[in-house]
């Protein structure tokens, strides 16, 4: 089984929340292409799971859910192939179910409870089995993504490398990468990372991903960070690159 990748990533809300999700198969083949084509469905890698609640509409092409749980979160691989290939080829969609309402989370997002816009926030983040990354706009976000000690750490989003993730010089008890000032219109995605680190004298290959989501939500595994602290880490940070660059120039002249 070949994976395409990560096709969407949707966030909806429980049975209090009246409007019916539906999953497409995908976005990027042809109707008429996909018609033709054999399909199956599957959640978490399993071909049998509780369907009392999805209807499968135009011959598996989506996924209608009648209702939502949380224990409908999960990831939906919709598998097709068409001869004269052997093997499926799979687009994945994970889907997060939380309580809720729509007006709730709108006022939570943007807002406090005396109605005042809050203040930014430092987050200290491990992706759970979930890998979901909730997060509010304007806060910031360590992340953590491996439980090894990695080096070389690389990710992209949407399948592009991105420049707005920092992924050197971070404390490793904070995270692996970092999100500054969290933007949703530029930050929301599905990041894949890659890292390295050493075992038995050799160097091993790791990858991690995580859909990062605007939302008011609380993460699994999550630490607020005192500002006092994060802002000591960023002043010795440029301390440090302000006094290498004043050795470069001195040994230049030189």
């Amino acid at each position: 089984m070949q994976i395409e990748g990560w096709n969407a990533t949707a966030q909806a809300y429980d049975a209090s929340y009246n409007n019916p999700v539906a999953i497409k198969c995908s976005e990027q083949i042809a109707s008429d292409e996909l018609s033709s084509m054999s399909k199956m469905w599957r959640k978490d890698g399993e071909e049998h799971f509780s369907t009392d609640n999805i209807v499968f509409i135009e011959n598996n092409k989506s996924i209608l859910f009648t209702s939502l749980t949380r224990d409908d979160s999960g990831i939906y691989s919709c598998c097709v192939k068409s001869p004269p290939e052997t093997s499926y080829k799979c687009i994945e969609h994970l889907l997060t179910v939380v309580g809720g309402s729509v007006d709730l989370t709108t006022m939570l997002l943007h807002k406090t409870n005396d109605g005042e816009a809050r203040n930014a926030t430092t987050w200290s983040v491990l992706i759970a089995d979930d890998h979901i990354l909730n997060a509010i706009e304007g806060d910031t976000y360590y992340i953590k993504l491996f439980e090894e000690n990695v080096t070389d750490v690389s990710c992209t989003m949407d399948g592009s490398m991105v420049a707005e993730v920092e992924t050197t010089h971070i404390p490793a008890e904070y995270g692996d990468i970092l999100i500054r000032s969290f933007n949703g219109s530029i930050n929301t995605g599905n990041y894949t990372c890659n890292a390295s680190y050493m075992q038995d004298n050799s160097t091993k290959e790791l990858q991690v991903y995580f859909a990062a989501i605007e939302s008011p939500l609380p993460n699994v595994y999550q630490e607020e960070l005192d500002q006092d602290v994060v802002s000591g880490f960023t002043g010795a940070k440029f301390t440090n690159s302000f006094l290498f660059c004043v050795y470069l120039i001195v040994m230049y002249r030189m």
